[in-house]
């Protein structure tokens, strides 16, 4: 009996703390980014505007910008009527992001310090 009910909680443990992606938010979204600056290593880079594409997996997230590739694990923040927000924490110079998506239609929002709130689209 112990033994069913230590399974029993360890199953459930492990299903509270995994934010698997719902298969209807993953796939490929895609936007155009306006100029931004990034600094890296004591040198300030400026990029005129960019494509943007964020690609999420079932536990994943890769951000695809200027050909430079970010990965890591989302964590779920909030659910609302509207949307799912998601937190990231990408490395340097990223950073901490977020992405908010909707739960009608196929748009998802980024939100990153040094860049303007994007809306790409599916």
């Amino acid at each position: 009996m112990r033994i069913f009910l230590i399974i029993l909680l360890s199953f459930l443990f492990l299903s509270t703390t995994s934010d698997k992606v719902p298969r209807k938010y993953r796939g490929v979204y895609q936007g155009t980014v306006t100029p931004y600056t990034i600094s890296e290593k004591e040198q300030a880079i400026q990029i005129a505007g960019a494509v943007l594409r964020v690609t999420i997996d079932k536990n994943n997230v890769s951000v695809d910008l200027d050909g430079k590739t970010f990965s890591t694990i989302p964590v779920l923040k909030a659910v609302t009527k509207e949307y799912s927000t998601y937190t990231l924490e990408l490395e340097d110079p990223l950073g901490k992001a977020s992405i908010r998506i909707a739960k009608k239609g196929k748009k998802l929002e980024w939100v990153c310090d040094g860049f303007e709130n994007t809306i790409l689209v599916q």
